[in-house]
């Protein structure tokens, strides 16, 4: 009886292992499997020889901004600044980042303004360019600029009006006001009873009467906290120059006809 004997070669392949890191925007396939969110992700392959391998991703997702910014170009914006004035573009995802340019008024020299910030500080009259930028991996940009242009600061309290609903002096309105916050407007009838009242009368659209008062005389104590170093106001009396930073109190009488 002879004995035989054979001789096998076995080749051992070591585990393999290994780590990627990625960005991406609002989704990703990885090795045929779609991602959405940020977060480190494991997965199983098999290698040429039939070895499973242990991978490992390192994932950062960057979601789509909300809302998504197009090109936009304000109205000219007729201003009458006062101490620490701001301007404010669109409302933003704080996905984006934003950078202000000025351009003043006459001149083709830009000056690169503090960023990023939601609003600006006011540099004088000219063209104010926002450009909204999320950066990497998704790259969303837009511009936005805001024409300024500077009114003369002056204010001017009607005594008449005509809430005919012809949309023509419909609403008692303080002309030049709307660029003074906290401007408080009270409106009384003949009687002394509180008709109307507004903490901050420059920011609103005015006293619409048209449901709630009739025909004829009403008065109005209207509060103004000046900041600027003078204003123009003109009133029942005629036009007052106010000097320097004071509150100044105006009485009057307004009269309503249809």
């Amino acid at each position: 009886m002879c004995a035989d004997s054979s001789f096998h070669t076995v080749t051992f392949y070591p585990p393999y292992s290994g780590q990627s890191a990625a960005s991406a925007c609002e989704s990703y396939v990885w090795n045929g499997n779609a991602y959405s969110s940020t977060g480190i992700f494991l997965d199983t392959l098999t290698s040429a020889t039939g070895c499973d391998s242990l991978v490992e991703l390192d994932l950062n997702i960057m979601p789509l901004p909300d809302p998504m910014l197009v090109d936009w170009m304000s109205d000219t914006l007729v201003y009458c600044p006062v101490p620490g004035s701001l301007l404010f573009g669109v409302e933003a995802d704080p996905l984006y980042q934003l950078s202000w340019t000025f351009w003043a008024e006459g001149s083709n020299d830009s000056i690169p303004l503090p960023s990023p910030i939601a609003a600006s500080a006011y540099y004088g009259p000219g063209l104010y360019q926002i450009i909204y930028a999320t950066g990497a991996p998704c790259y969303f940009s837009a511009t936005g600029t805001i024409a300024v242009e500077i009114e003369d600061c002056s204010i001017t309290i009607p005594n008449v009006f005509s809430p005919n609903g012809d949309g023509k002096n419909d609403r008692f309105y303080v002309y030049g006001l709307f660029s003074i916050q906290n401007a408080r407007m009270q409106i009384f009838n003949r009687w002394g009873n509180l008709m109307f009242n507004d903490d901050d009368f420059g920011s609103s659209a005015g006293w619409d009467p048209r449901l709630t008062a009739s025909e004829g005389t009403y008065y109005y104590i209207l509060e103004i906290p000046i900041l600027t170093e003078e204003l123009a106001i003109t009133g029942i009396g005629g036009p007052e120059i106010v000097e320097d930073p004071q509150t100044v109190i105006y009485q009057g009488s307004l009269t309503l006809v249809r």
